[in-house]
């Protein structure tokens, strides 16, 4: 990927990551959609060529069309947020436990709150489980993504589109943080001090993307110390703006 700068080079890795696709794909769509990684995504999905290969299923058992039938709406096809804290109560699972959200990530979710009958059977068949015990189980196993940087980074981004509101660009400011300190925990040592300086800030304003993403970014270069930081100019403004506040309050 010569002659892109570093954002270029996370906005390709990004997509390649929501999409499944090659490098020389990725940089075609990026290119096209002027790098607006959210257009590129969209125009991707929108080709024909692309559809058949995201809209594989997996036929669900007999035992998974019961586990869905259990916790899902009674006048509706999906689990609403009632069934998900069933569901998590029969499991043994706290719902803010992170896993959660590595389990979301495996149904290809869309929207925080819910899952579709094709996204929770989806899950299951991902943790080949047709059963509570099996379930709880494969919760272990999903565990161990969040220890892999690589495996954790894709659920990282991949929590902004599943959180952010239907329809909106951003990530509301309140949603943003919550998450940052149930994915965070843990890992990012700047943690406590990104949570006081969100505090601290006058105008809270909605996430970017770009903002979210590379927080994790930042984390990776630092690794929890501030003379690892370069400011190259491609940080978003609040990132910047931490640094100065880390500075100031060491």
């Amino acid at each position: 990927m010569w002659g892109l700068t570093k954002k270029q080079k996370d906005q390709v890795s990004y997509f390649r990551t929501a999409v499944n696709c090659d490098e020389n794909k990725a940089l075609d769509y990026l290119r096209r959609a002027n790098w607006d990684v959210d257009r590129a995504c969209d125009m991707y999905f929108a080709d024909p060529v692309n559809q058949s290969a995201s809209q594989v299923k997996p036929k669900p058992t007999k035992k998974q069309e019961e586990l869905f039938a259990k916790y899902k709406e009674k006048n509706e096809d999906k689990i609403g947020m009632d069934g998900i804290q069933e569901f998590l109560n029969d499991i043994g699972v706290d719902p803010l436990d992170p896993v959660t959200l590595v389990f979301s990530y495996m149904c290809k979710a869309k929207t925080m709150g819910e899952y579709t009958k094709d996204e929770f059977i989806q899950g299951l068949a991902a943790l080949k489980a047709e059963t509570i015990k099996d379930i709880q189980a494969g919760f272990k196993n999903l565990a161990k993504k969040l220890n892999d940087d690589a495996e954790f980074k894709e659920i990282y981004r991949y929590t902004f589109n599943f959180a952010k509101d239907p329809g909106s660009r951003n990530l509301s400011f309140d949603s943003a943080k919550a998450l940052w300190e149930i994915l965070l925990n843990g890992k990012f040592p700047f943690l406590g001090k990104w949570l006081e300086y969100l505090d601290s800030m006058k105008n809270k304003a909605d996430i970017t993307k770009d903002t979210w993403n590379m927080l994790w970014e930042f984390h990776v270069q630092t690794k929890g110390n501030l003379d690892n930081y370069v400011d190259d100019g491609a940080w978003p403004v609040m990132i910047d703006e931490f640094v100065e506040f880390l500075k100031k309050s060491n």
